[in-house]
């Protein structure tokens, strides 16, 4: 969670996001605004929230700006009336001010336009394609030449104005390093504002938090991920051509309104809690989000590419990953449906770090690589959905010879197992994204459509 603002003036900021950060900006103006004014929110204390406490008036007319950019260009919205609606309950009678008039009185916080926050946002990298080696089939998110974040967030409530800042940030928290967050004002991170699990230090691998949060005492909430070292219960014994691996298992995701709290950006959720799914209506066809017929997708090449590769080591695609990339309109269906911005990015197939013949490709991750899903595929035709905080390719350790074991063991120790198959992980992903929508939109009492409304019922019916 986070809010991007390069410059001081908002609808400025607002012009320089790429689209999908532009529409998810919306969704967390939201989030940000009740984690200020609605009594026990699960993000009240997450570094966004503190930044803009006593500032929840500017909060409002930035995200009614980025609302305003958004339409705009044609498309629709309903964020800016739940904007507005939430503001007049939690100040009743009042009408968010233009940002002219919230300088003139006084009411901006003192961070913005502050040069602590970094220069310009860079353009999307443009086409960057290689081969099945090492393939980067998509463009990559904005980002900055330079960036400082904050490491503390000063607001009225906290008292000060005092900038901290730490430089050469790369947009989520890395080891030894402390500043997060990319262009954001919001997510200054380190050990005072962050809970942060984290594979322990190793050479050649950058490591991520898996939850980006507020933190003020020592206490892990209930299903707070926690990764230190090796002390993940999973078996990885001697070298990986011998090594078997039995992950840990966990559903890494946000919160579902009243449904399923989240005290962070995301937290792992055991899988005995989550809603059971229907066997039969996952059958690789996708007919639940439209099915797999109409145009093929621009990931064509790459797919085949990847199989090409694949074939080599005796492995192949599932069939329903292999459908769903192929689809034009399904491929979309992670990036237009997140809550948390995350993007569908594929990889080439990766050595796995504790099993002989197996293999990872990465499809999806969080804007700020908090969390990363891959594809894992076992010798025996198992495939099924990981989850890490450690970016598998971008670390390199399986391309420079044959890896530490300190540094194996340390990357196997990251993945989690979250889906028995591929469908299983879309279907959850989708219908959690989509009911955070109608949760945080206006009616949001239900009912809902039908999956949705199944989902939410699980819910309601575990806790009563």
């Amino acid at each position: 969670m986070q809010t991007f603002l390069p410059f001081a003036s908002f609808q400025a900021s607002a012009a320089v996001l790429d689209g999908r950060r532009l529409g998810k900006q919306r969704v967390e103006a939201v989030q940000v605004l009740r984690g200020l004014t609605v009594p026990g929110y699960g993000w009240r204390r997450h570094p966004a929230v503190r930044m803009w406490t006593g500032y929840e008036e500017a909060l409002v007319r930035y995200g009614l700006d980025v609302c305003q950019v958004w339409t705009a260009g044609g498309r629709g919205d309903t964020c800016a009336v739940t904007l507005v609606q939430d503001f007049r309950t939690w100040r009743p009678g009042g009408e968010p001010r233009t940002q002219e008039q919230l300088a003139t009185d006084g009411d901006l916080p003192p961070w913005l336009g502050d040069p602590a926050l970094g220069g310009p946002l860079r353009g999307r990298r443009g086409g960057r394609r290689r081969g099945a080696g090492g393939r980067d089939a998509h463009s990559a998110p904005a980002e900055r030449d330079h960036v400082r974040c904050l490491t503390r967030g000063p607001s009225r409530a906290m008292g000060g104005t005092a900038l901290a800042t730490a430089s050469g940030c790369a947009g989520t928290y890395e080891a030894g390093r402390a500043g997060c967050g990319g262009p954001c004002v919001a997510s200054g991170p380190g050990p005072d504002l962050h809970e942060v699990g984290y594979v322990a230090d190793v050479p050649g691998v950058t490591t991520k938090a898996v939850v980006s949060g507020g933190r003020e005492d020592g206490d892990l909430p209930l299903n707070q991920p926690h990764f230190e070292g090796t002390s993940m219960p999973i078996s990885v014994t001697g070298p990986a051509g011998v090594a078997s691996v039995r992950f840990t298992t966990g559903w890494c995701a946000t919160d579902l309104g009243r449904f399923r709290p989240c005290g962070y950006t995301y937290e792992v959720y055991p899988l005995d809690s989550l809603p059971p799914l229907d066997a039969a209506q996952l059958d690789g066809g996708f007919g639940w989000l439209g099915g797999v017929e109409g145009p093929r997708s621009k990931h064509g090449e790459h797919l085949a590419a990847v199989e090409r590769e694949l074939a080599e080591a005796g492995l192949a695609l599932p069939g329903d990953f292999a459908a769903f990339y192929g689809s034009e309109m399904l491929s979309r269906a992670f990036d237009e449906v997140s809550v948390t911005a995350c993007w569908s990015h594929l990889s080439g197939p990766l050595r796995s770090p504790g099993e002989e013949g197996a293999r990872l490709v990465r499809f999806l991750r969080d804007q700020q690589d908090c969390v990363i899903w891959y594809l894992y595929l076992r010798p025996s035709g198992e495939a099924f959905v990981v989850f890490s905080h450690v970016e598998l390719e971008s670390a390199g350790w399986w391309s420079d010879g044959e890896p530490t074991e300190e540094v194996r063991v340390a990357v196997a120790s990251s993945l989690m197992r979250c889906a028995d198959t591929f469908e299983e992980f879309t279907y959850r992903f989708v219908v959690e994204n989509e009911l955070w929508m109608q949760l945080n939109s206006t009616g949001s009492d239900g009912p809902f459509p039908p999956r949705l409304q199944a989902y939410a019922d699980h819910y309601g019916a575990a806790a009563s």
